[in-house]
């Protein structure tokens, strides 16, 4: 991808030099080239390369569509929405209709979006609440996920965490602060790893409480996080696990010291 992202900034690079060689590539009987072929047209966010998505995902066929969706959700183009709407509520491309409407922000998608929202399956309302929220609809969006966020069943928290990390939100952020304390690990996870790439200062205080987590897989993806975003503060809930009797969570707690005092001023 950074190979292509290059040539395709280059004076003659892009449409004169790439456009033939994905073109070739989107028409292999093969799948998976194809769908690399996808992921590299939508990453380059050039209109040529939109343009040959948009063809690409009317060659395609049933679930074999998903690639060339979200990859139009990733080229920026709120136009591409229109491309995308009539699959929303299509099997095996709703998850990925509904997270590339919610990128592309294009508020004529919200009508399509707002269909699913009440959808008999909890992990659907979960992708449309996140992609109702990026289209403006936060009233709506946050309904769904109060409900959700206290569901019995933590498959529904977990991908409700994965799609809180995609919403640039405060109130977002304090939803996942909250999941991030669940009772069950794997939500545990896949909170932290969305407010880890967030780099919020507003969800330190959860992450320096993860720190101490007695599951390691808990903790190391906290002090990993901390590493990267933690100040001065952050050490008093990082030193302590240095200790740890698992080589994970010690090594992990050490490379974070070492990133946030690289950080720290010298007095």
């Amino acid at each position: 991808m950074p190979a292509c992202r290059a040539i395709a900034a280059s004076p003659g690079g892009g449409e004169e030099f790439l456009a033939p060689l994905l073109r070739e590539r989107l028409g292999s009987e093969d799948a998976a080239v194809r769908g690399e072929a996808y992921t590299v047209l939508g990453e380059l966010r050039q209109a040529w390369a939109t343009r040959m998505l948009a063809e690409g995902l009317g060659q395609e066929r049933g679930e074999l569509r998903q690639p060339a969706v979200a990859s139009l959700g990733r080229t920026g183009d709120p136009a591409m929405a229109a491309e995308i709407v009539p699959f929303v509520n299509t099997r095996g491309l709703v998850f990925a209709s509904l997270e590339a409407l919610g990128d592309l922000g294009n508020p004529d998608g919200a009508s399509a979006v707002e269909s699913m929202a009440a959808n008999a399956e909890p992990v659907v309302r979960a992708y449309a609440a996140a992609a109702l929220w990026k289209l403006g609809r936060k009233d709506a969006a946050v309904a769904i996920v109060n409900e959700l966020v206290h569901s019995s069943d933590p498959t529904i928290r977990r991908v409700l965490a994965d799609q809180l990390g995609s919403v640039d939100d405060a109130d977002a952020w304090s939803r996942l602060a909250t999941l991030a304390a669940d009772s069950s690990k794997e939500v545990r996870v896949e909170a932290l790893r969305a407010i880890g790439e967030r780099a919020r200062p507003e969800l330190d205080a959860a992450l320096r409480e993860a720190a101490g987590d007695p599951e390691y897989e808990v903790s190391t993806i906290a002090l990993t996080a901390l590493g990267r975003i933690g100040d001065a503060e952050s050490l008093s809930a990082v030193a302590p696990r240095l200790e740890d009797e698992n080589p994970y969570v010690a090594l992990s707690a050490a490379q974070a010291v070492l990133s946030i005092q690289s950080r720290i001023p010298a007095s």
